[in-house]
C-alpha cells in the first residue's frame, strides 16, 4: 500500500519532530511525506531537514517564502493547493492509494495508521 501525506508545517520546531516519530512507527505500507515550510521564524526548516528517510518512510521538504504577516486561511488553501497540484503531477503514474493532509502538530498513538487504513479497506 503507497501513501502520500502533506504536511504544512510553519512554525512547528517543537511538535513536528513528534509527527515524524509516529509516522516512523508505520512499517505497514510505504508513505511518501511532503513537509512544506511556509514561513517558519523558528527553526521548524532546519529540523525537518535533519529527519531522515526509512525503509517505509520517503521525506520530501519543500520551502515556500510567504510573507510573515499573512492571513492564515486564504495563503495556507493556497499552499496546500499549490502542493496538492505539484504532488499530483509528480505521482501520475505512480500507484498511489491514499492521499492524506496531516497538521505539524499532532502525535498518532501507536498502530494508529494501520488502523486507519483498516478501517479504509474495511468500509
Amino acid at each position: 500500500m503507497k501513501i502520500i501525506i502533506l504536511t504544512p508545517a510553519r512554525n512547528e520546531e517543537l511538535t513536528l519532530p513528534i509527527v515524524y516519530e509516529s509516522l516512523k512507527q508505520a512499517t505497514f505500507c510505504e508513505i511518501t511525506w511532503y513537509i512544506v515550510e511556509n514561513g517558519s521564524s523558528d527553526a521548524t526548516f532546519e529540523i525537518a531537514n535533519k529527519f531522515s528517510n526509512t525503509e517505509y518512510l520517503n521525506i520530501n521538504i519543500w520551502h515556500e517564502k510567504v510573507d510573515h504577516e499573512y492571513n492564515v486561511g486564504e495563503v495556507l488553501s493556497n499552499i496546500l493547493a499549490d502542493a496538492f497540484d505539484k504532488i499530483i503531477e509528480l505521482h501520475k503514474n505512480d500507484d498511489i492509494e491514499y492521499f492524506g493532509i496531516i497538521d505539524a502538530d499532532i502525535r498518532f498513538d501507536s498502530g494508529y495508521m494501520e488502523q486507519l487504513m483498516k478501517a479504509f479497506l474495511d468500509d
